[in-house]
């Protein structure tokens, strides 16, 4: 299993843009094959942020999931809302 988690922050006036989008691709994501959870959330206490969560049974479920044409479609679109600014950076350890 591979898991990925994925943070947003998402700029105000842009906010509409971005669900209508991660709304799309998280319907068609979890129709893939070897898509175990694929699920956007927001936060409670700030409306600007948004985290998404993927489970996948291989590597090459995800790799798939990258080259498909839903994720090529929404993926820019969902880019184009986010703050790179307020962006949390995170690394491994």
């Amino acid at each position: 299993m591979i898991t990925v988690i994925v943070r947003y922050v998402v700029k105000k006036e842009k906010t509409d843009d971005f669900i209508v989008n991660v709304k799309k691709l998280v319907e068609a994501t979890g129709k893939e094959k070897g898509c175990v959870f694929y699920e956007c959330c927001r936060n409670d206490d700030d409306p600007l942020k948004f985290m998404m969560m993927e489970r996948w049974e291989s590597k090459e479920a995800l790799d798939a999931h990258s080259a498909s044409p839903h994720f090529k479609e929404y993926v820019p679109k969902i880019e184009l809302a986010l703050d790179e600014k307020a962006m949390d950076k995170y690394s491994a350890l």
